[in-house]
């Protein structure tokens, strides 16, 4: 998006700071996303889902399901990652498919981001989130970020 200001151009929004989607919004997208919203069903109210609600899910969310690593922490939708060297796990927000975006652009285009390229975005937001495709989505936005694109040669 090409934003004018006074006598200089921005071609993005990468210079505001962008905060976290508020909790209202995550409930809100977790709704709409038809799989969080049948995950949350299942955590709320701590009962099993049926085989072909299960069937339904992508792999990784099977997996989740088996081995007891979703959970609901502060209205978010989160998924234990066992730690390999620890017998800890590493909390991370499944983050709804509409908001993919938003967290991408709020980890990777902001000045406190920096631009800072693809495998560098993508262990960022592995450090706190987890959504299906996470590394094709990021490598995919990499390739749109007009920032990325006239600065990496």
């Amino acid at each position: 998006m090409l934003v004018t200001m006074g006598n200089t151009q921005c071609v993005s929004h990468c210079f505001t700071l962008q905060p976290m989607p508020a909790i209202t919004r995550w409930k809100k997208t977790y709704h709409d996303d038809p799989d969080t919203r049948v995950l949350i069903d299942r955590v709320s109210i701590n009962s099993p889902l049926d085989q072909p609600t299960i069937l339904q899910l992508s792999a990784a969310y099977r997996s989740a399901i088996a081995r007891n690593l979703l959970g609901l922490l502060e209205g978010r939708l989160v998924y234990y990652d066992p730690a390999p060297t620890v017998s800890n796990h590493i909390c991370r927000i499944v983050v709804p498919l509409y908001l993919h975006r938003t967290i991408f652009t709020m980890m990777h285009a902001t000045p406190v981001a920096g631009h800072m390229g693809e495998y560098k975005t993508l262990h960022r937001i592995k450090l706190r989130f987890f959504w299906l495709r996470l590394r094709s989505d990021v490598a995919d936005w990499m390739k749109q970020c007009v920032h990325c694109m006239l600065t990496i040669r």
